[in-house]
């Protein structure tokens, strides 16, 4: 989970060419980058199932609460839902 969209591998393979090709600086600068994504993925990915998984928790807390303030709410008479008494008519 924490390599996604990163591929170590290949920079470790271009990090062999480049010293295969003489540039040492250009290797180790690309085997540290390999390193540094390797040594990096667990706390990467801990973060990315974390922040998953409470992205989903606030969905579902979000529905429950939708769910919750629908349900039980409707007058039982059916008049509406104002609890004040109905306005007199002058007009009648």
């Amino acid at each position: 989970m924490g390599l996604l969209g990163n591929d170590p591998s290949s920079l470790l393979a271009a990090a062999r060419q480049a010293f295969a090709d003489g540039n040492a600086d250009r290797a180790a600068s690309l085997a540290e980058s390999a390193r540094a994504a390797w040594a990096g993925a667990k706390g990467i990915g801990q973060i990315r199932i974390l922040g998953t998984a409470a992205g989903i928790a606030g969905v579902l807390l979000l529905l429950a609460l939708l769910v919750w303030t629908r349900s039980g709410r409707r007058p039982k008479d059916g008049r509406g839902t104002s609890a004040s008494p109905p306005e007199e008519r002058l007009d009648a």
